[in-house]
C-alpha cells in the first residue's frame, strides 16, 4: 500500500517516544538547549519512475526514473524540558534535486528517436516535536513527527521547447535516528525519515502524490 512507509516508521516512531527510558549518566546536562545536526543522503520517492506518451506524438514514449535523488539539510531541535528522556521542538529544511537526460523510444520499434533534459527540486519546511534519550553513555536515540510544507519545480527542455511545473504541498513527517556521541560532545549517527503530502505536478506526474522516505547521515553540533 503506498502509505506504507510513513504509516510504519511513524508508529515505530511513536512507540520508541513511549518506550525510552532514562539510562547511564546525562552528558548533556551541561550543553546548551539548541542543537543543530546536518543531514546528508538519498531521497526515495514513490511512482516517480513513468513511461508516458509524448504530447505531441503519441506513438512515442518518454520513459523518466527520478525514484531516487540525493538530499541535504539542516534540522534544530530546542529542547523544552524532561530528564533522563528529553522533548522538545525542531523544526529543519531539506531539499532534494534531480537532473538527467530521458529518452523518447518509438513505441512500435523501441529504438530511441530523441532525448531530453530534466530536472526536478524537491524542498521541504518541516516543524514538530521530538523525543531523545542516551542509550548507556554514548548512543542517543531520538525520534520526531509533525507536519510539512513542500515545494517542488520540475523542467523539461527539449530541441524545441522548454517547459516548467512548479507545484506547492502539505503534509507530515515521521523521523528516527541514533547518534554516537563523540568525545568534544558532538555526534554522528545515521538516521531516517518518511513524509507523505498531497503535492501534484499538473503535467510531469500527473495522479502522483509526493512521499517516500529518506536515508541520510547526520552530524549534530551544540550551540
Amino acid at each position: 500500500m503506498r502509505r506504507r512507509p510513513i504509516l510504519s516508521l511513524g508508529v515505530a516512531c511513536a512507540l520508541g517516544a513511549c518506550a525510552i527510558a532514562p539510562q547511564g549518566r546525562d552528558r548533556f546536562a551541561d550543553e546548551p538547549p539548541t542543537k543543530v545536526q546536518a543531514l546528508i543522503g538519498v531521497s526515495v520517492f514513490q511512482d516517480l519512475d513513468t513511461q508516458r506518451a509524448d504530447p505531441g506524438d503519441p506513438s512515442r514514449i518518454a520513459e523518466t526514473d527520478v525514484s531516487q535523488m540525493p538530499m541535504f539539510g539542516l534540522y534544530g531541535q530546542e529542547q523544552l524540558g524532561g530528564e533522563g528522556v528529553e522533548v522538545g521542538f525542531e523544526g529543519g529544511v531539506i531539499v532534494s534535486w534531480w537532473r538527467d537526460q530521458a529518452t523518447i523510444r518509438d513505441a512500435g520499434s523501441g529504438s530511441i528517436v530523441a532525448e531530453l533534459d530534466q530536472e526536478l527540486i524537491v524542498t521541504d519546511l518541516s516543524a514538530g516535536l521530538y523525543a531523545s534519550t542516551l542509550l548507556g553513555s554514548r548512543v542517543r536515540v531520538y525520534f520526531g513527527a509533525g507536519p510539512l510544507m513542500m515545494f517542488a519545480t520540475q523542467r523539461t527542455e527539449t530541441e524545441l521547447s522548454t517547459t516548467r511545473d512548479s507545484e506547492f504541498g502539505l503534509g507530515g513527517y515521521a523521523r528516527t535516528g541514533f547518534e554516537w556521541v563523540l568525545d568534544d560532545g558532538s555526534m554522528l549517527g545515521l538516521g531516517a525519515r518518511a513524509f507523505r503530502t498531497n503535492l501534484e505536478f499538473d503535467t510531469a506526474y500527473p495522479g502522483v502524490d509526493l512521499e517516500g522516505i529518506q536515508a541520510m547521515l547526520t552530524f549534530t553540533q551544540w550551540f
